[in-house]
């Protein structure tokens, strides 16, 4: 991407910060970070000591679920809309450089919270502060 392109998607960006911005509203009024203990837990994710890289980011994945479940989305369609906009991809945290969630990704994380029960307890303290 040449310089011009980088400095036109920054402004982008930036204007979009600077919208009537409905995702940044919910960041504003839902406390996302609140949850990343009981998803941690549900998730079984490890200390990490053990090697690898870093999995993706709980909270970002929730935030993403959390607009996939409010909009109905299959999973194959929540891939392609995170892909696609940009707005969703500033408010699940990840850049245009990022690698994105796919479809396997979304699916494996609400499955794995499904079965640890988590994911009940998290949905029902993110619609008591929505």
């Amino acid at each position: 991407m040449d310089q011009r392109g980088f400095s036109a998607l920054e402004g982008r960006l930036a204007r979009i910060g600077t919208c009537s911005d409905p995702f940044g509203t919910l960041e504003r009024h839902v406390g996302f970070e609140a949850s990343r203990t009981r998803l941690v837990t549900g998730l079984g994710y490890g200390s990490g000591a053990k090697g690898g890289g870093p999995p993706f980011d709980p909270v970002s994945i929730f935030e993403m679920s959390s607009l996939q479940m409010r909009r109905n989305l299959s999973d194959t369609r929540a891939e392609f809309t995170l892909g696609d906009r940009v707005s969703w991809m500033r408010f699940a945290g990840l850049d245009l450089g990022a690698a994105t969630l796919g479809e396997p990704v979304i699916r494996y994380f609400r499955n794995k919270l499904t079965d640890s029960g988590a994911l009940r307890g998290v949905t029902d303290m993110f619609d008591g502060q929505f």
